[in-house]
């Protein structure tokens, strides 16, 4: 044998990436053990295997991965000419038609549709090539010779006449966001009218032989790959049970961040009578269009926790299709099942997907942004762009992390650009589609946002971040720059596998990536960048690092959890990329031995399921971390919202309906100002202000005076001042320490 043949069998088998993930795993056990104190052997190791799987990447070339491959839909062009001055008038009639019906409040009124008939009309005119005028008059006008007009195909009028339906939908997406930030009008019917406008600019924008071809391919997908269509709910179900399963008690509190979301929602009907602007920022600066979600839920199941929180169950729910859908047409199906399977159990996911705040919607359209990206970026599917630029859209009012996916996308577009000599050429015209289409969906939050005279687009920044806070100018004075830059890059990037949450959301207890997650993260990454050349797979780990630094390096306190469950979507993959990975060095390693000569080996069947085992393996360890040790510790927030929930139970188990409630706050907890307390107990109670020795002068009735211990004082001079009552005194569940005192009371 060669010296040269011998090194190349010699390197040829996966030595260097069994090491590399022994190293991951050894690095991963140490972090666990000590999370706060990670050593630099750790992270020399992390580093090493990192490189080592980097390496060894020859495996995944020859693994055979294949993009999902469907069929090119058919595109026809856009057109446009016209006469502008009747384009105006006639977007004038369609203005004056859009606010009569908003209005007065009608579907459609018989004076509202004769201007839209005009205005139609009029643009109809704006964009119709002059033989076709010219043929109308002649058939209108009495002939005056004997020819007669030649007839035209109506097919031709259609380019036109969606040009008209695009134009319309964007005058009123960009008046419905105009006239909403008024705050006078229904809500629901600013929504209908904005639907209406969205799905006026796709069908304008989108050729009528793109939307038919791809209706068509979706109806060949249901008939021909119901068992994948089976498949899919079948995860979906099964990540809805795990999010709503106990889901009044488990967070076993209510959080007061979640009460304010619900709160408001609240607010919406029954102070607001549903007349306010659904796009503007509501509590802690988010759009109100999560609210609307709450508002639905709690009008059908009731002011109750679960009702709260059953909208972000959903929502969480159908973010595991999603990422189904992204990871098969990114990579493949194999891959989009084993993220999907990950995704069910995700520790971090879970638990956002069972409280009432609106973190969980960012994954959901990130993914779904990506999924149709990445198919209309490979195929030049103009339908595909119109739905990337909707969901682009939508994920912009939810949580303010997802600013960073308009950014993601710009840079998946530029990689495929720089990568794919000849698509800018052959598909770039179509991406004017989802910035459209993105714009008008998004418009509608940023203008109110920008006509908010209180408040920035990013209010919070000037708190958090760290050029705003005076942090890095304080560390340049006392001359420990470069620690303190570290410690941010530590922190962010730590996130991922080993720091714990630095807020009250989800609290000390496992990384981002949960305790079994790690590994598979840093091989996928290492993995996605061997494949540096391809878009698709560099893009995951630029998602990974932009989220790391724009949501945790450049702001104060690294990790904050919330500000990486946008990234959600792309972190499973990378675990699915690298778990069938090690799967596949697994299976290369026991072939080699002998094993690959047995038929049964090379059974596809067995090979799926020995992809699915460590998948199933780790989302079963997820699920006991979560349910068995992760919720008993209720680390969930801290013991002022635990002191707050307690009031509210015990405020539930009496007859609401019969007393009316006076609270006395204290400094300790703010009774009559927690939302969490408004929400549980049906939104009642005031606080007293008079002074306690005349309570008696209150008009009559049955009375109930909660007071924080803080207030034991006042509450002793009411109880003299009013007719013999009941005093109760209510401990708290974890210590043997009074937590409000009430007072029941008959004032005659």
């Amino acid at each position: 044998m060669g010296h040269n043949t011998f090194l190349k069998r010699l390197f040829s088998l996966p030595l260097l990436g069994v090491v590399g993930v022994y190293f991951l795993i050894k690095a991963q056990l140490e972090l666990n053990a000590t999370p706060y104190f990670a050593t630099r052997d750790a992270f020399e190791l992390v580093i090493l295997g990192m490189f080592l799987v980097f390496s060894q990447g020859w495996l995944s070339v020859r693994s055979g991965w294949q993009p999902l491959i469907v069929p090119e839909i058919p595109a026809g062009h856009l057109l446009n000419s016209g006469r502008w001055p009747l384009a105006v008038i006639g977007l004038g009639f369609c203005t004056l038609a859009a606010w009569r019906g908003i209005e007065t409040e009608a579907v459609l009124g018989l004076v509202h549709a004769i201007l839209w008939v005009v205005g139609l009309t009029l643009i109809l005119l704006t964009v119709m090539p002059a033989p076709w005028i010219r043929y109308l008059v002649n058939c209108i006008r009495p002939q005056t010779s004997p020819e007669t007009p030649q007839p035209i195909a109506f097919q031709t009028l259609i380019p036109f006449l969606k040009w008209c339906l695009a134009l319309v939908g964007i005058w009123i997406c960009l008046y419905i966001g105009w006239r909403a930030d008024m705050r006078d009008v229904h809500a629901v019917r600013i929504l209908e009218r904005w639907f209406l406008g969205i799905s006026l600019v796709m069908i304008g924008l989108v050729p009528t032989p793109a939307i038919v071809g791809w209706l068509r391919a979706l109806w060949r997908s249901i008939r021909h790959d119901w068992t994948e269509w089976l498949l899919v709910v079948a995860l979906f179900g099964v990540g809805m049970v795990v999010r709503i399963a106990w889901l009044e008690s488990m967070p076993h509190i209510q959080a007061e961040d979640e009460a304010a979301f619900a709160i408001q929602a609240v607010d919406l009907v029954d102070f607001s009578k549903w007349r306010d602007n659904p796009f503007r920022y509501g509590v802690w600066h988010h759009p109100m269009v999560y609210h609307m979600t709450l508002v639905a839920s709690i009008q059908t199941l009731g002011q109750t926790v679960f009702a709260a929180r059953l909208p972000s169950a959903i929502l969480g729910a159908l973010t595991i299709p999603a990422v189904y859908l992204m990871a098969r047409r990114m990579l493949n199906w194999r891959i989009g099942l084993v993220a999907a399977i990950f995704m069910i159990t995700f520790p971090v996911h879970v638990h956002f997907s069972r409280i009432s705040i609106n973190q969980v919607g960012d994954p959901l359209f990130t993914a779904l942004t990506f999924a149709f990206l990445t198919h209309a970026l490979r195929t030049g599917d103009k339908m595909e762009f119109a739905l990337a630029g909707l969901a682009l859209g939508l994920s912009q009012y939810f949580y303010s992390a997802a600013r960073i996916v308009p950014f993601i996308m710009l840079g998946y577009v530029l990689l495929y650009a720089l990568f794919r000599p000849g698509w800018l050429r052959r598909y770039g015209s179509a991406l004017v589609i989802t910035l459209v289409v993105g714009g008008v969906v998004a418009f509608p939050v940023y203008y109110s946002v920008s006509q908010d005279e209180e408040r920035p687009i990013s209010p919070r920044l000037d708190h958090v971040a760290v050029f705003r806070t005076g942090d890095v100018e304080l560390a340049t004075a006392r001359g420990d720059i470069q620690d303190y830059w570290e410690y941010q890059f530590a922190h962010a990037f730590g996130a991922y596998i080993h720091r714990f949450d630095e807020s009250g959301f989800y609290g000390a207890h496992g990384s981002v990536m949960g305790w079994y997650g790690g590994v598979p993260l840093l091989i996928g990454a290492a993995l996605c960048l061997r494949r540096w050349w391809d878009p698709r797979w560099l893009i995951l780990p630029l998602w990974v690092a932009g989220t790391a630094i724009l949501g945790g390096v450049l702001l104060v306190d690294p990790p904050h959890y919330p500000r990486y469950i946008s990234v959600v979507p792309g972190l499973a993959v990378l675990v699915a990329i690298g778990v069938d990975y090690m799967v596949e060095l697994a299976w290369g390693t026991v072939s080699s031995l002998g094993v690959g000569r047995w038929p049964l080996w090379h059974d596809r069947r067995l090979q799926i399921g020995a992809v699915l085992l460590p998948v199933l393996l780790i989302g079963q360890l997820n699920l006991v971390d979560y349910v068995a040790s992760y919720a008993p510790k209720r680390i969930y927030y801290g013991e002022r919202t635990v002191h707050l929930n307690e009031v509210a139970w015990h405020l539930q188990d009496i007859d609401l309906d019969r007393y009316n409630i006076y609270f006395l706050s204290g400094v300790e907890m703010n009774l009559s100002g927690s939302n969490l307390v408004r929400y549980q107990i049906g939104v009642r109670g005031e606080e007293f202000l008079g002074e306690p020795h005349e309570a008696n002068a209150i008009p009559p009735g049955e009375y109930v005076f909660v007071a924080a211990p803080s207030r034991l004082e006042d509450l002793t001079q009411i109880t003299q001042a009013t007719p013999p009552g009941t005093l109760r005194v209510y401990n708290m569940q974890q210590e043997d320490k009074p937590l409000v005192y009430m007072y029941f009371v008959r004032i005659t």
